[in-house]
């Protein structure tokens, strides 16, 4: 290979480059940063609270109806795990729905959908005696003490205590179908405390916002779009989950 090629490959190699440069900086350049005494920051800020509300709610209740006053389905938030896609077919009924056809609401209001149905074949199950009414373990204080600040909270263990839904038939069925396993949902707690956040940035292009959030459980990714002056989250990727 002479020098004119190995000039000739190198020009070309540095070509590419810029242009990569180009196509991964240019969007970064178009973000317009916003302070957390701006308007949309606080906007979507409530946002969020709101859908940490309803999440821990709907732990409980199983009750999702107000997750469309927060959430939307918008192909730019980005592809969902491929894992939920088995389960917003099922919700859905269309086993032929592809991935790029699901959103971030779908993903969220399948989950309780799909534990209320397990939740309703449960208790169906026991009103026709088809399996045994379920016995909660003895609390034994001594063993395991509750100070008063914890009593009637998450951290209250007699407050965990979810019955084997597992041994229904249908419920294991629809366990295959979905690929996800069913759960009872635990009795509510006296006090119920929405997951933790903090905003650590936002960033504005047009109706989308990419927001950096530190959930109690990781910090996140979410981007959001803004409909009619209201912001709507339509993606959320964790980017490194917290120990603990």
């Amino acid at each position: 290979m002479n020098k004119r090629n190995i000039f000739l490959g190198l020009s070309i190699i540095s070509i590419f480059s810029l242009i990569l440069t180009i196509l991964i900086v240019q969007p970064a350049l178009d973000l317009s940063p916003l302070s957390s005494d701006d308007p949309d920051w606080m906007a979507i800020e409530t946002t969020l609270r709101t859908y940490a509300e309803i999440k821990e709610e709907a732990l409980y209740t199983l009750d999702d109806s107000r997750l469309v006053e927060v959430l939307a389905n918008d192909p730019r938030g980005g592809f969902v795990d491929p894992v939920f896609l088995k389960r917003v077919q099922w919700m859905k009924g269309n086993a032929d729905l592809k991935l790029e056809e699901v959103g971030f609401l779908d993903t969220e209001q399948s989950r309780y959908a799909f534990e209320r149905k397990v939740k309703e074949l449960y208790e169906t199950a026991i009103a026709s005696g088809e399996v045994a009414v379920p016995t909660p373990p003895p609390y034994d204080p001594s063993a395991n003490p509750v100070s008063e600040d914890i009593r009637g909270t998450d951290l209250d263990p007699r407050m965990h205590y979810q019955p084997d839904v597992h041994i229904v038939p249908e419920v294991k069925a629809l366990e295959q179908e979905t690929g996800f396993l069913g759960r009872f949902p635990p009795q509510m707690p006296d006090k119920i405390v929405p997951i933790g956040f903090k905003i650590l940035s936002i960033s504005v292009k047009d109706d989308l916002a990419y927001a950096k959030v530190d959930w109690d459980y990781g910090l996140c990714e979410d981007i959001l779009v803004n409909k009619n002056g209201n912001w709507y989250l339509i993606g959320h990727k964790v980017i490194v989950w917290h120990s603990g």
